[in-house]
């Protein structure tokens, strides 16, 4: 049920808990947090699936095929001495888009490390088998 104050300015359920509980003892308290975390448990697992899988879904698409296609192509051109002026200013600017989107990677990954209680290294293991 939703905190809310009525009309009367009566408490709301929340207040009367929080009140309720600031005058257990030790103990009773612990009980209480233990109990409430394991309530709370299922909820934070389907909210951590759910967060777990749009991070999962950005560091895939990150970076287009498309893009990383092209700059291979380009690099290709470079290794082989046969890239024009024009492709080699492309070659430059995805250079510079490929490394901001690897930032973001880094950061979605520690995310992801985050949720999923493990270094970011064993992350990017798992990424990239």
């Amino acid at each position: 049920m939703p905190a809310t104050i009525d009309k009367k300015g009566s408490k709301s359920d929340v207040d009367v808990l929080v009140q309720g509980v600031s005058r257990l003892n030790a103990s009773d308290f612990d009980s209480f947090f233990v109990k409430l975390n394991q309530t709370l448990t299922p909820h934070k697992k389907i909210a951590d699936l759910k967060n777990e899988a749009m991070l999962l879904k950005q560091i895939k698409e990150l970076v287009p095929a498309s893009l990383m296609r092209q700059y291979k192509k380009l690099q290709a051109k470079v290794s082989n001495q046969t890239i024009t002026d024009k492709e080699h200013a492309d070659l430059l600017l995805m250079s510079e888009i490929i490394s901001e989107k690897n930032v973001e990677k880094v950061n979605l990954m520690i995310a992801l490390a985050k949720i999923r209680n493990v270094p970011v290294s064993e992350v990017a293991k798992q990424l990239n088998p």
